[in-house]
């Protein structure tokens, strides 16, 4: 008998940086792409391993995201992109 196997959807959002922004922070990047509703929420997700950047695991708050990285949580994907007019 052959299992179903049922593969959840993520959800992709794009974030653009502001002009001459080459980075953001990890938590406010949480926070901004509304993953998070807080700063407190977004630190302790990440601290606890719930984050994942670019596939990996990330547990530094700080850290910095930069264009092309593309972070996870709860099957949301924030992937960032450069600031276009």
């Amino acid at each position: 008998m052959q299992q179903k196997q049922e593969f959840m959807s993520e959800d992709i959002r794009y974030f653009k940086l502001k002009k001459d922004q080459e980075f953001i922070v990890l938590t406010s990047l949480l926070k901004a792409a509304d993953l998070c509703s807080t700063g407190g929420e977004a630190k302790i997700r990440i601290v606890e391993g719930e984050v994942l950047l670019n596939g990996e695991t990330e547990t530094r708050k700080k850290k910095k995201i930069y264009v092309d990285d593309r972070v996870e949580l709860d099957g949301n994907v924030v992937v960032v992109q450069a600031f276009s007019e």
